[in-house]
This record gives structure tokens, sequence and C-alpha cells, in this order.
């Protein structure tokens, strides 16, 4: 009977932090260490993943066969953690809030190793390790499951991952299939590393015939319930330039969540309203393709004692008070559908307060068109071409 030492890499990190947030367990990963031929093959996995708030569970499910002789395999399941943490904690216990794994169907045990650290304490590394024996032509199926705090980073309210790589076993794995269940409340913005089919509050997908060496990654943002993005952008309706862009599909679960993100666009008594802040950060982004000199590009300002914002853009300079239904476009007053508001301030920096307008009418005014697709929640906006600048001549065909 040969041995063959193996490790079934489930990546997954019980305590993981960066040093712009927390990353906590991705797994998933089959890893053989040693670089001789195995008949092992991992035929099929299946993930399916929990995500709560707090915390997120995995069942990881193998089918391994092996078409040679009789072999024995060492696992070994990983676990480590980096970034801004002290893995020196670590040594001795583990970051999983729960773990275990069978083979066909019975609990079997694995010996968690002295974790290895960083210097200074920066991160460590160790592995949960079991040995399974095939024999000829046999095929085993290998489970885990366990529990670890939800991560974070910066521009999300939690993230999760896990990690697949298998091309060090036999051959191609003929099938890998992810399934996340959300158990969230409120509305929040899912971003997703993977294409994933979404039905109601499941997310799915499936890998065939591959080396299943791709790490997925889910991040989940806090928003408000009446939120709205801008259709091909990660915008958002925080008034910093240098904010972060986060990207996703917006679910909506029952209850309510704190948001972590003020988004560009919100429906108000029927009314989609865009922040000025995001407004004017689509008219740079136009001028800037166009490149329309920087003196030239639109400007926004609030004057604080005046209460009033100024949002310049070539020919239009456009004075909005909050609260007021009547903005002007220089000496022209306009009325507006609805009232320009400010949103209250999140708990903490990434929800600012901020103007809100009504879209279509202050986007028409500038000579643009709006397109609402309520299916996703996306306003689609399409801009004048930037003032001053002529519009482009069309190709010449040769």
């Amino acid at each position: 009977m040969r041995t063959i030492l193996c490790l079934l890499l489930l990546a997954t990190v019980g305590a993981v932090w960066a040093n712009d947030g927390r990353v906590v367990a991705s797994s998933g990963r089959v890893h053989r260490i040693h670089d001789k031929k195995t008949t092992v093959q991992m035929v099929r996995e299946t993930v399916a993943m929990d995500v709560y708030p707090d915390t997120y569970t995995v069942t990881a499910t193998f089918l391994f066969h092996n078409a040679g002789p009789a072999t024995t395999v060492t696992m070994g399941f990983p676990e480590g953690g980096g970034g801004d943490l002290d893995g020196r904690e670590y040594r001795r216990k583990t970051g999983f809030l729960t773990f275990a794994t069978t083979v066909d169907g019975t609990t079997v045990t694995a010996r968690r190793e002295t974790a290895s650290v960083g210097e200074e304490g920066e991160g460590y590394h160790t592995f949960w390790t079991k040995t399974v024996a095939f024999a000829k032509d046999q095929s085993h199926t290998v489970q885990v499951c366990y529990r670890s705090p939800a991560g974070g980073s910066v521009g999300s309210t939690f993230t999760c991952g896990y990690d697949f790589t298998g091309g060090n076993w036999r051959g191609e794995v003929e099938e890998s299939l992810l399934t996340v269940h959300l158990h969230l409340a409120g509305t929040y913005l899912i971003d997703a590393s993977a294409p994933m089919q979404r039905k109601g509050e499941t997310l799915a997908h499936r890998w065939t015939h591959w080396q299943a060496e791709e790490d997925f990654f889910l991040s989940a943002t806090a928003t408000r319930p009446d939120a709205w993005r801008i259709a091909g952008t990660n915008i958002s309706g925080n008034s910093d330039p240098d904010a972060i862009a986060v990207s996703g599909d917006l679910f909506a679960f029952p209850g309510t969540v704190e948001p972590d993100w003020l988004p560009p666009v919100i429906e108000k008594n029927g009314t989609l309203c865009i922040g000025l802040a995001a407004l004017t950060t689509l008219l740079r982004d136009e001028a800037e393709s166009a490149k329309v000199p920087e003196a030239r590009r639109p400007t926004l300002d609030w004057d604080e004692k005046a209460n009033t914002a100024t949002l310049t853009y070539g020919t239009h300079v456009l004075r909005i008070t909050p609260y007021q239904p009547v903005i002007h476009d220089g000496d022209t007053a306009i009325t507006l559908p609805a009232a320009p508001f400010r949103t209250k301030p999140g708990r903490d920096y990434m929800v600012p307060s901020a103007l809100f307008v009504p879209a279509t009418a202050v986007v028409q005014l500038l000579g643009g068109t709006v397109t609402p697709h309520p299916e996703t929640r996306t306003l689609a906006i399409s801009l004048p071409q930037p003032a001053g600048i002529p519009p482009a001549e069309p190709k010449k065909t040769p």
C-alpha cells in the first residue's frame, strides 16, 4: 500500500484581519503537498454556505475516487489568519466557532496541529489532519462543516468566502456546485465574485470539468430600504469624491438594518431622487472622458450660511435649497415635482448627510434622460455632450 501525503486545503481562516478590515473563513481549497502523481480524483464538490449578519456556516461535501491500487491519503484542513491580528493568540486555540468532519457519514477526529506564527505575531497557519484509506477503485465521501465569524472590509458590512483549488488531484473536477443562502434582515447590496444565479434569497453557481482554481468572495453592505443604484456605475451618494466604491445587486429582506452605505438614488414618495454629489460625479466623469479642461468641468459648492448648493455645468448654474420645491438656473426659477431634501447622517463616516433632488427633472434640465428599471432598482442616466466640446465626428469607412 502506498501512502500519499495530501492537503485538503479548506483555506479556513478562523480570524483573519486585514489593514482595512476583517476577512474571515474562506474555504474549500484542495491541495496536495507532494508533486508525485496520485490516483485519487476529486470527482465532485458541493458547497452550501449559510450567511448570517455575524457568522456564516459552510458544509463542503467532496466525492473522491481512487482509480489505482490501495492507498492512504493524509488530509489536512488548514486554518489561518493574517493582517491586523496577533497570531500568537491562535497558536493553540482555534478561530473556528465550530468544526466537524465525516467520512462516508461517520464522524472522524481531526487533530489540530500547533500553529506556526509569523514574525511579531503577524498571522498564523495550521492544519487539522486525518487519514483516509482507499481500497482499489474505492470512493469516499468526505464532508467538512464549520462555522466562522463573518469578516469585513472598508466599504462593506461583512464578507465571507470560499477558495476553490483542486488542480493537484488526479484529472479535473467534474462538477463543483456552490449555493449561498442569505439569512439577513433589511436591505443589502450583495456583491459576488462569480456570476451567481439568483432565486429569491439564494445564489448559486456551477462549474464543470475544471481545475477548481478560483477564489469566491461575497460582500454584503447594508443600505436604506428605499435605495436604488445608477446603472453601469459604483457611485454612492457620498459627497466625498474619494468615497469607497461599492458594487453589487440590491437585495431586500424582511426587517431593518442600520445602513453602512448611502445609495446614489433614493425613492421618496414615489419620486426617484438623485444625490447631487452623485450627479456631479457622473457629470465630471463624462467631462473627463471628453477631455474637458479641469477649469471647465462641473463643480458643486455648498454655502453653509445661505443653506444653498450650487451646481455649475456648462451654461447652467443651478442653485438648490433643501426643502424648497423651486430651484434657479441662473435667473430662471424652475418648480420641481418634489422638494430637494437632506438625508440624516449614519453611524459612521460612510453614511454622511447628503442633498437629494428629483432625478428626472434635474437631469432633463441639463439635457439628459433618465430611464428607471424597477426590476433591478437601477436608474439608467444618459448625459448630454459636455458643454463646449463638439460631438465626435463619425468614423469614415475605408
